[in-house]
């Protein structure tokens, strides 16, 4: 109880020499991994059930980190659906304006500028493309202590 009273999570065998049944359904209801009795010591039942319950213990974070790993991942999904959805309308404009410049146009140093602009606009809707399949939440170092999505290919 006092373990749990001060959130402190690890795993416990009770050990014990009566074979109270109530006593242990109220210890595992405290959330005691597993219960022995005596007998039970002396045998490979103890360093089988430490080892089983070591296991549950692993198995049982790396679920929740998966859990959470998900959730965020979902929460990323959403906010790029709202962010890409804002950027479609002033990306579409851009490019159509544009194209018509580099068609009607045809200063060769006007030219230079627009088709960089081109060529930048197709960078970004590339990096869209590749934010709406983001599959992890995986992120890469960019500048001291902002980090990035890893949008690279492998």
């Amino acid at each position: 109880r006092q373990l749990q009273q001060r959130h402190i999570r690890i795993p416990i065998v009770f050990l014990t020499v009566n074979k109270d049944f109530d006593l242990a359904v109220e210890v595992m209801k405290l959330g005691i991994e597993d219960y022995l009795v005596k007998e039970e010591i002396a045998t490979l039942v103890l360093p089988k059930t430490i080892l089983n319950v070591i296991e549950r213990q692993k198995l049982q974070e790396q679920l929740t980190a998966l859990e959470i790993s998900q959730k965020r991942l979902e929460a990323i999904q959403e906010l790029v659906v709202q962010i890409t959805g804002e950027l479609r309308l002033p990306l579409d404009g851009m490019g159509t304006i544009v194209n018509e410049l580099l068609t009607n146009h045809g200063a060769d140093n006007l030219k230079t500028y627009l088709t960089i602009i081109r060529d930048n606009l197709q960078r970004i809707e590339k990096k869209i493309v590749r934010l709406k399949e983001l599959k992890t939440d995986k992120t890469v170092q960019y500048i001291k202590d902002i980090r990035m999505f890893d949008l690279s290919d492998g």
